[in-house]
């Protein structure tokens, strides 16, 4: 359910304006409580950043940061199968392979934020103007 549905209980609004009802994530939808949380179950991973076996606390919290953190995604408008799924894992294998630190964090949003500016200067000096050439245009 967090690969087809955590993308909507993401936590995308950084005011906290809008409410995410999780009624589609919940273990009890499944038939499972909080005392199941210690229990280890088979995770049916197709990779190996999730191991085979976990405990239902562990695969949630695993799940919640891939699916429903602070980055969301969507996959099932690809109607491929295998498109689907190779989407699935390499989203699954980036997330838990790379956590970024505070600064790091900070580092990417200077970054993110001086190409921003960028684009904004070049946008009022040069309006209506194409600034990137594609790769053809180059040949």
């Amino acid at each position: 359910m967090y690969a087809n549905r955590g993308h909507l209980i993401a936590n995308l609004d950084p005011w906290d304006c809008r409410s995410r009802p999780n009624r589609t994530c919940r273990p009890g939808i499944f038939g499972l409580s909080d005392a199941d949380l210690g229990s280890e179950f088979f995770t049916g991973s197709r990779n190996a950043v999730i191991p085979e076996r976990a405990r239902l606390k562990d695969i949630l919290a695993d799940l919640r940061y891939i699916y429903a953190d602070t980055i969301g995604a969507e996959f099932a408008h690809v109607s491929n199968t295998d498109e689907r799924l190779w989407l699935q894992d390499s989203f699954q294998v980036a997330r838990m392979q790379r956590r970024f630190g505070a600064q790091e964090k900070k580092n990417i949003l200077w970054q993110l934020t001086a190409a921003e500016g960028l684009e904004r200067y070049l946008h009022t000096k040069y309006v209506g103007q194409k600034r990137f050439r594609s790769r053809a245009a180059k040949a």
